[in-house]
């Protein structure tokens, strides 16, 4: 005999590392950043809707291409994104993050930005 469903059933979004994607047709939704002045270097997030409504992310270095690092959110689509944030594209700096930026998102960042820095 089957359960019923309750919150402790529903899986969290996560994140599973997918090939260096191309954002041409997608929409970014939320971008983010860290800069280091002493360094001059800056390490950047980025957060694409795909036509089909996958959400992918993007963690990566513009002056080190060895730091890119691609991501599917696996676990949570597009249409379960609040309308404010299909109809905005945010930058924000560190440690600020918009309310629907799942934490597996949050967490790869600060996981990433900890290996390259």
């Amino acid at each position: 005999m089957g359960r019923a469903n309750t919150e402790h059933d529903e899986k969290l979004p996560s994140l599973e590392v997918i090939d260096h994607f191309h954002a041409r047709g997608m929409r970014r939704l939320h971008a983010f950043d860290v800069r280091f002045a002493k360094r001059r270097q800056v390490y950047s997030g980025e957060i694409w809707a795909a036509k089909d409504g996958r959400l992918l992310v993007r963690f990566h270095c513009p002056t080190e291409s060895d730091y890119d690092e691609s991501h599917k959110i696996v676990g949570m689509t597009a249409s379960d994104l609040p309308a404010a944030g299909l109809n905005s594209v945010e930058t924000q700096p560190d440690d600020v993050w918009l309310p629907w930026v799942p934490q597996c998102v949050r967490d790869g960042w600060e996981l990433w930005l900890s290996s390259v820095i």
